[in-house]
This record gives C-alpha cells, structure tokens and sequence, in this order.
C-alpha cells in the first residue's frame, strides 16, 4: 500500500444534540447550480476568508470537539494505509482490513470492533522493532520540522521495494528491511546495504552492514544526499530499529481516542483519503 492522507471525523450527523446541528440544517442561500449552501457552509467560508471564529464558538463547549478547535471533532492521520498494510504483513488474519478506509463510514459495532482491534495490536505489537533511517546531524538527531514525531526519520514502508528517502540528479537514497540503500540515476542498484551513510566536506561515505566502508563517486556531479543540506555541511543518515507502536503512535492514540468518544455518544466514525 502506498502512505496515504486520511481525514478520520466521528459521525456526528447520528448524534441528536449537538450545538452545530441548526446550522448545518438551515439553509442560507443557494448555489447558481441551485444546490442549497447551508449555514454551516457559509461559516466555514468565513473562516477561511476571513478569519471569522463562529464555528469555533460554536464547538467550543461540545463534548465531542477533542482537538479543542473548529471542528474538532475531525483529524488527519498521516500514513493511515501505510500502518495497515505493516500490521498486514505482520499479522495476515487481524481484523482492521476487513474495513474501508475511503469515502465510508463505519457503524457503531464496526467502530467497536476497529476500537478493540486497536488496542489489542498496540499490545501485541508493543516488541515489535522496524527499521528507519533517522537523520542526524553534529550527532544529535534532527527535530521533525512538522512536529509530529520527536525526531525526523523515514520509516520502511513494507513491500519488496524500498521506501525512497531523498533523490536527486545522481543518486536515490531509500530504506529496506535490511538496510539502506543508494541506487545511481541510471537503475545501478548497488548490491551493499548500509547501516549509516555520513557527509564529510563534499564528501560522502557509506558504512554497509558487513562493517565495510566506502566512498561515493559523484554521478552527473551529485554524491548521495538524504535531505537539502548545503554541500559543505555535516550530515548522517542511520538505519536504526524503533518500536512499531512509538513510529506509529500518532495513528495510533488519535484511533484510539476518536473510536472511544464516538462509542460515548452511540456514533461510529467516517473515514475519508484527502491525500
């Protein structure tokens, strides 16, 4: 599965008393196709427009806005069908495939069930080790610019290929299952696998997993590179193994949570790919 973009929103329209209710009812106006725009609609275009915070008012006292925002009740989860096809892999017969993650919406027993499903794989595969090229940089690791993990690594996504970390005009650096791997821009798969490549100068050197060291030629005047770091600086990229459930514990925690206050107002969840 490639990492996909999903929105995950409890299914709100199931729950009688919400204070959003009259306005998503109430039509305002209509559109020139003649499709009514209801209040709800306009609101949020404010929102964007112009900064307008009706709708956060709004949901601020609902018991159901987790995020603690305009519309809070929704979230993106970042790697959704990624997570899947690993636990997948790891686990053949659990039950979260047996779900649609695009464009559906689950019911409330589907939602109880993917709730437990959760839980019990956070458990069973709480000793379960992956591999991922985290980058470093003076020997500390480098801080995720999106600050969704407490450092910036790129996980093995699964599958025979690798999963790509950085190209440029000379080289693609990737991570495996079994290390890193640099491919040339002309489809030479180097046989090495390397468990740390390091930029030295304008220089860069790979370490493979058998302890042998080596340097890059440049290729159309590119050595390997792994993030926009200017020529002359110091760099590394290390394959290391971190736990599945802290790699993927955004996903994780945000199922969790979501699937728990849906089930507290007898709603499911609504599962849609934005990306």
């Amino acid at each position: 599965m490639s990492r996909s973009l999903h929105l995950v929103e409890i299914d709100i329209f199931h729950v009688a008393y919400r204070p959003c209710r009259v306005y998503q009812e109430r039509i305002a106006d209509y559109y020139l196709n003649g499709r009514p725009r209801f209040e709800w609609e306009r609101m949020r275009h404010r929102m964007l427009m112009q900064g307008d915070e009706t709708i956060k008012n709004v949901c601020e006292s609902c018991g159901m806005n987790i995020l603690g925002d305009a519309e809070g009740c929704q979230i993106r989860i970042d790697g959704l069908t990624t997570f899947l096809g690993i636990v997948n892999q790891l686990e053949p017969h659990n039950h979260l495939m047996g779900f649609s993650y695009a464009d559906d919406a689950l019911s409330r027993d589907d939602t109880q069930r993917l709730h437990e499903e959760v839980e019990r794989l956070s458990g069973s595969l709480g000793d379960v080790k992956w591999p991922v090229g985290q980058i470093f940089k003076g020997g500390e690791p480098l801080p995720d610019p999106n600050g969704f993990r407490p450092a910036l690594f790129y996980e093995f996504e699964g599958g025979e290929q690798m999963t790509p970390v950085y190209s440029n005009r000379g080289y693609t650096v990737g991570v495996a299952r079994d290390g890193l791997v640099v491919c040339e821009s002309l489809g030479e798969v180097m046989p090495e696998r390397f468990c740390r490549l390091w930029k030295d100068g304008a220089n860069v050197y790979g370490e493979t997993i058998g302890g042998r060291m080596m340097p890059f030629l440049p290729v159309e005047n590119e050595v390997p590179a792994w993030d926009d770091s200017p020529l002359f600086s110091s760099s590394e990229l290390r394959l290391i193994e971190l736990p599945l459930v802290e790699i993927y514990a955004d996903a994780i925690e945000s199922l969790l949570v979501f699937s728990s206050v849906a089930l507290s107002n007898n709603t499911g969840l609504r599962f849609s790919q934005v990306g």
